[in-house]
């Protein structure tokens, strides 16, 4: 199951997130890696660290902003309650490997069953790939303001630094 959404949500909510967001008085964590760090890469991926904001985890709220998200999240099928893990991620730019690799490490968010939902916040060349099982890649999404993903929690995916844009923001769900 895949769902690509756009303009469902509201587009001064996604610009009142990313005034905050984005603002030096947001608090955004440093992460060496966007997945837990592997000895070996799979060809044509590299790992390059990224920021991070928790917002609920093991469903419960680390953030400040959970307002926010809550009522960007109004149009979509789920709700704050069924939500098990969000977090925002910040990919800084990363032209360095233009040409070598594509994206980051292919992963799961969890093990358990779930669903997952991507909400990009701005506008970025930093795409997001979907997987088959032999870590092929069967969908490549640009990751666009407003744009919202929306997939089994069991679908190899990743992200990509952006190259020509400064950065790339987004939500992650895991949702029941």
């Amino acid at each position: 199951m895949l769902k690509i959404l756009n303009n469902i949500l509201s587009e001064h909510k996604i610009n009142e997130i990313m005034e905050i967001v984005t603002s030096n008085m947001f608090a955004w964590y440093f992460t060496p890696h966007t997945v837990e760090k592997k000895d070996k890469l799979e060809k044509g991926t590299y790992e390059h660290f990224m920021f991070s904001h928790n917002i609920i985890v093991n469903k419960k709220t680390t953030s400040h902003i959970i307002g926010h998200l809550e009522e960007l999240i109004e149009p979509l099928p789920f709700k704050i309650e069924n939500i098990s893990r969000a977090k925002l991620n910040f990919m800084p730019q990363y032209p360095v490997y233009k040409n070598k690799y594509k994206y980051n490490t292919p992963h799961i968010d969890s093990p358990e069953k779930h669903k997952v939902a991507l909400i990009h916040l701005n506008d970025s060349d930093g795409p997001v790939y979907l997987f088959n099982k032999k870590l092929k890649v069967i969908k490549k999404i640009n990751h666009e303001k407003g744009k919202v993903l929306m997939f089994n929690g069991d679908t190899i995916h990743t992200g990509s630094h952006p190259i020509n844009t400064k950065y790339r923001i987004s939500i992650n769900i895991n949702y029941r």
